[in-house]
């Protein structure tokens, strides 16, 4: 495995400074306008009407409390119960549920509830099991590196196995691997590699954030689009609360850009609110990928302070682990649209390297577990 150094500021300043930077919305509105429409926000606003109605509830209702509160004492205790008999329910959940309903019976309860029902999340989950099921296999297992692994290292070969069960994704050999220490020595080699796609661009992030960073990968992908290159990018909804605009796939699709959101959140009551994308993975031509935990933002390469030093690491994999990043994306990005017409013509595009030593598998969750 190759190792990255860190990058200085210098030298990342230098090379920011060099590559042009496209932005498709006026710059994020500052002040106390940022701060109401941003998440904490919005959770703050929700938490300061509970807090309000519940002391409308106490200052005017003082007889009707001495009898709600008896019941409300009594249907949390029930509830108790009941949670603590569900064995569905790992133990650190079973505290968190316990602790929220003994603390406000009515209130608690009605949340587990809620979040028990899934409303609004069912069709998703048959959705994304559809998608899953529809694209199985497209990275192949040679059955001779199955041989190889459990002669070379029995424990090792009983790990994938678990994880195989788990994910069904296959074990490779011949990969090689880049490991970046910082999003900054991350930055450069994603650039590059992103200038010499040919045939397809597949993004997939949980944060976007139009600036030095997204603007410059932006400048690429839209000059790979007018070139004929397949470019696609999937981004967690929750960036529409405070770093996208709800019409971001609109505008991206005006450069040629196919772009998809992740669980949009809608002005209704849904539990699918709770399921999350946070993979951060970048496959180009079906030869490399790009994965950790780098988003596509200022503060990931320190352009931005938001906490201090942000020290997010990531790795760049060629080989033919490639083929499992890049049917864990058609995946998710069959789960809200059509599927892509011949599928297979993305895979088997890697470059194999004989030469490097070890295995290597993805472990690839969905963001409905």
């Amino acid at each position: 495995m190759k190792k990255r150094d860190l990058v200085s500021d210098a030298k990342i300043n230098d090379y920011i400074s060099g590559t042009r930077k496209r932005r498709l919305l006026k710059k994020s509105k500052k002040g106390f306008a940022r701060v109401v429409f941003s998440r904490a926000g919005i959770f703050a606003l929700l938490f300061l009407a509970q807090v309000f109605f519940f002391l409308f509830f106490v200052l005017w209702s003082q007889t009707a409390i001495l009898y709600f509160l008896p019941i409300s004492i009594t249907f949390g205790a029930v509830m108790s119960i009941f949670v603590l008999n569900n064995s569905r329910i790992d133990s650190s959940a079973k505290l968190t549920w316990l602790f929220l309903i003994m603390l406000v019976p009515a209130f608690g309860s009605a949340v587990y509830l809620f979040t028990r029902a899934d409303f609004g999340n069912r069709k998703l989950k048959r959705q994304v099991r559809s998608s899953l099921e529809n694209l199985r296999g497209m990275a192949y297992q040679d059955p001779e590196t199955l041989i190889e692994l459990e002669s070379d290292s029995p424990e090792t070969y009983s790990l994938f196995k678990y994880l195989n069960m788990t994910t069904q994704r296959p074990v490779f050999k011949g990969t090689r691997v880049t490991y970046f220490p910082s999003g900054e020595s991350n930055f450069p080699e994603m650039i590059e590699q992103l200038q010499m796609a040919q045939h397809f661009i597949f993004m997939e992030f949980f944060i976007i954030d139009e600036g030095d960073f997204f603007g410059s990968v932006l400048e690429i992908l839209a000059q790979k689009a007018a070139a004929g290159v397949e470019v696609r990018i999937m981004y967690d909804g929750m960036n529409e609360f405070n770093t996208l605009s709800h019409d971001y796939p609109k505008r991206l699709a005006e450069l040629g850009i196919k772009a998809r959101v992740f669980t949009r959140i809608k002005p209704f009551l849904s539990s699918n609110y709770n399921y999350r994308d946070h993979r951060k993975n970048l496959i180009i031509d079906g030869r490399v990928v790009f994965t950790g935990g780098v988003n596509l933002a200022d503060e990931y390469i320190n352009r931005r302070d938001r906490f201090g030093y942000w020290k997010d690491n990531s790795v760049m994999f060629e080989g033919p682990i490639v083929d499992s990043f890049t049917q864990m994306f058609l995946e998710m990005w069959t789960v809200y649209g059509e599927d892509p017409e011949s599928p297979e013509r993305y895979f088997g595009k890697y470059d194999s390297y004989p030469d490097e030593k070890g295995y290597a598998i993805a472990f690839g969750d969905i963001p409905l577990d």
